[in-house]
């Protein structure tokens, strides 16, 4: 999990301390967040390398996650994950992850019930839905297919 907070964060030289808030005589970040009832709690100082101190166990069901952040990705979709693959860009990992779980095809058989609510809002939020052809996604709604 040290290397993903790496990843997502990108902290100066790589380094999991940097994360910390900085004060006189050095710090400690705590982290806890609950998942269907059950906890899991971190920690790490601001001195760490690469090493977290957990406090709990905790393996959600939920399934993988993808953070989807503020900085619009879908639109800088064409030839982002070639260039993420090979070279080096000072990109946080949630953007790959966001466009590889975009381009991802539908899964088979009906959304669940879990899902529907959340696909539903954002649908009506977007008031469409999003669409892939090739690299570039697209906006479906009733003007039509808007964006690329």
């Amino acid at each position: 999990m040290a290397r993903k907070l790496i990843g997502v964060f990108l902290p100066h030289n790589r380094q999991l301390g940097r994360l910390v808030h900085r004060v006189k005589g050095g710090a400690t970040c705590q982290v806890r967040t609950t998942c269907r009832g059950r906890d899991l709690a971190l920690s790490f100082t601001n001195q760490a390398a690469d090493t977290l101190d957990f406090r709990s166990r905790w393996s959600p069901d939920v399934g993988p996650a993808v953070y989807i952040p503020v900085k619009e990705m879908l639109a800088n979709a064409p030839g982002f994950l070639s260039l993420h693959q090979s070279r080096q860009i000072h990109f946080e990992e949630v953007y790959a992850g966001l466009v590889y779980k975009a381009f991802l095809p539908i899964l088979r058989g009906p959304i669940s019930q879990e899902r529907r609510p959340l696909l539903e809002m954002l649908q009506g939020a977007m008031e469409g839905r999003v669409i892939h052809k090739g690299e570039r996604f697209f906006l479906k709604n009733q003007q039509g297919e808007n964006g690329g």
